[in-house]
């Protein structure tokens, strides 16, 4: 696929809001050939307290006859898209395994929410399985949308999108691959290595000719430096974990603008707050 469409498809998707159409729209360039075909999925008991509907728009087989299908699953509240995820995953799971399907990419939203989830689940196969014992699934996922950080999972698919001048169909192994933990892990901490590197750099440089111990210093700050603010970084997608603060606020932004009118002494944000 040509690289401009590609990073307009994956942009306009992961960047917004959950729209319908322009997910469908991913999905029929995702998988060349999806059947599309909207059937309403019966949501029963436990999966009724959070999902509201889940609609199965289309099936795709990939070359290997591996069966995959799309879904949209409408949550009932909008912090369900934080809460609840083993029962999402295990009501895909129980359709997965009734249909003997599988994998499915399930697009999670509710109506009040910027934030929507995307998730790559696939049944695991298990010898040991009893008769009246439904197989287990993995899921993994990427959240979406408005006021989201996406560039790893817009990194992955423009990736898969754009490694072949022709069309490819994709697999479930690319599918895999796309949502692989252990590559998005490896990136991850190439990319800390480096600005370790560069900010261990600087701090050396500004203490050297102030102390003996000026190596291990510099290192032991860097390091608690970067740890701070991954540890800002991490509370800052928990926000399930704060539900006084609105979704389009980040938490450090809205902790300082409380800080602001809460009549604290001028510099004491970090100190006394």
């Amino acid at each position: 696929m040509d690289e401009q469409l590609a990073k307009k498809i994956v942009v306009e998707t992961f960047e917004n809001e959950f729209d319908e159409g322009q997910f469908k729209y991913f999905a029929r360039n995702l998988f060349i050939g999806l059947q599309e075909k909207a059937i309403n999925l019966p949501v029963t008991s436990p999966f009724d307290a959070t999902i509201e509907k889940a609609v199965r728009i289309g099936a795709y087989t990939d070359p290997a006859k591996n069966d995959i299908h799309v879904l949209i699953v409408v949550l009932k509240r909008e912090r369900s898209i934080e809460y609840a995820r083993t029962t999402q995953r295990n009501f895909v799971a129980k359709y997965l395994n009734d249909l003997v399907i599988d994998a499915a990419l399930v697009a999670f939203y509710s109506e009040n929410s910027s934030r929507w989830r995307l998730s790559f689940i696939e049944r695991v196969y298990s010898i040991k399985k009893k008769k009246d014992e439904s197989s287990p699934a993995k899921r993994f996922s990427y959240q979406l949308g408005k006021n989201e950080s996406s560039y790893t999972p817009q990194k992955q698919f423009l990736e898969f999108f754009t490694k072949s001048k022709d069309e490819h169909l994709i697999s479930l192994a690319d599918l895999q691959d796309i949502f692989s933990i252990e590559k998005v892990t490896d990136e991850f901490f190439d990319g800390f290595l480096k600005v370790f590197n560069q900010l261990w750099k600087h701090i050396l440089n500004q203490i050297k000719n102030q102390r003996d111990d000026y190596v291990e210093i510099s290192k032991e700050t860097t390091l608690q430096i970067l740890n701070r603010l991954l540890f800002v970084y991490f509370i800052q997608r928990k926000s399930e974990w704060f539900d006084f603060i609105p979704e389009d606020k980040r938490l450090i932004d809205f902790l300082v603008a409380e800080y602001k009118i809460s009549q604290q002494p001028a510099d004491t944000f970090f100190s006394r707050w």
